[in-house]
């Protein structure tokens, strides 16, 4: 059972969980959002720290949009960063969206030229962008179904294991 210490003259809650204390930005939205039990904020903080939720509770915060993701890969919802003031962790775990990607991956291409790139090599210079949620393999599928996408809408081509710009 998780422990509570009020502090009433500086108005303050903390909240300790087997030794680990929850998050600061937690504790103040349980107290702001009404809507939130204390259950949900012990939920978040533990999705914000990378720990895997059983799937009942993950599949109850999904269904009231607190987290996104695909099972068990979870991370807090946009409403929740911009609440608890994580917006700039949220952008990296989720990564840039896919259009970005696509410019970044199509620049990077005409950049290489005639001796083109391979994908590893633009793996590299993406991963700073795509989901840090994501495993290296992970990304390296989602960066290969860009490419394909990029490849039918005409913009890239495969020739043996380089990518070249079209022209």
């Amino acid at each position: 059972m998780p422990g509570c210490e009020i502090d009433a003259a500086n108005k303050e809650v903390a909240v300790r969980l087997y030794g680990n204390a929850i998050n600061e930005k937690y504790t103040k939205l349980l107290k702001e959002n009404k809507d939130l039990s204390l259950e949900d904020c012990i939920l978040l903080d533990a999705v914000q720290k990378g720990h895997r939720l059983n799937e009942s509770d993950a599949k109850s915060l999904m269904e009231r949009g607190l987290v996104e993701g695909e099972y068990p890969d979870l991370t807090i919802s946009l409403s929740i960063a911009r609440q608890t003031r994580q917006l700039p962790e949220y952008t990296k775990v989720k990564g840039l969206e896919r259009d970005k990607i696509k410019q970044m991956a199509l620049q990077f291409i005409q950049n290489a030229g005639e001796e083109g790139t391979k994908k590893n090599s633009l793996l590299d210079y993406l991963k700073d962008v795509l989901p840090q949620r994501n495993s290296q393999e992970k990304n390296l599928r989602l960066l290969g179904k860009i490419l394909s996408e990029m490849n039918t809408e005409g913009s890239v081509v495969l020739r043996g294991k380089l990518w070249f710009a079209c022209k």
